[in-house]
């Protein structure tokens, strides 16, 4: 019998008590723990079989986890990339892209009186989620009331009153 667990339920504890037993078991680690792991080249990967597992690669070495030497297998599926891409450019990023151009044409209208602090935040909010700053780097510009939307002794200056940088790529 073999137990199998996500990266939730990894703790020194855990490991401890399936290594005490005659189980087999297999874990995740979070990206963040192994950021060398990923850093490693594509082509130091290999086709694990492609009859079975199309074009399925994997980095197979060995690295301390949880206070343990172990066994680690890095693996990429070009499939499962591909559909995590379009779910996340059709979902996550354009979410986030939506919220983000809604603010800047309530910013454009000028009728806003929301402080630049809060302006930030809202856009902080907005691309909270790790992926999405990734790809998305904002600037909000100006810092008067008038430039922030607040009403102000001379007619506010037109345009976006802030402005978002992307790249194309999610990968």
């Amino acid at each position: 019998m073999s137990v199998v667990f996500d990266a939730g339920q990894n703790s020194e504890a855990n490991f401890a008590l399936l290594a005490g037993t005659n189980l087999h078991y297999v874990g995740s680690v979070p990206a963040s723990d192994c950021r060398d792991v990923l850093a490693v080249p594509a082509d130091a990967r290999a086709v694990v079989d492609a009859d079975r597992f199309g074009q399925l690669t994997a980095y197979d070495t060995r690295r301390v986890i949880y206070g343990t030497e172990r066994r680690a297998i890095l693996t990429h599926s070009p499939e499962l990339h591909a559909h995590q891409a379009r779910g996340f450019d059709g979902t996550t990023l354009a979410k986030a892209t939506r919220q983000l151009d809604e603010l800047a044409a309530t910013l454009a209208r000028g009728k806003t009186r929301r402080a630049k602090d809060k302006v930030e935040a809202e856009i902080a909010k907005i691309t909270l989620d790790a992926w999405v700053r990734r790809v998305i780097t904002w600037e909000l510009t100006g810092d008067t009331p008038a430039i922030c939307g607040w009403p102000g002794p001379s007619t506010p200056p037109r345009g976006p009153r802030w402005r978002k940088r992307s790249s194309a790529s999610t990968c």
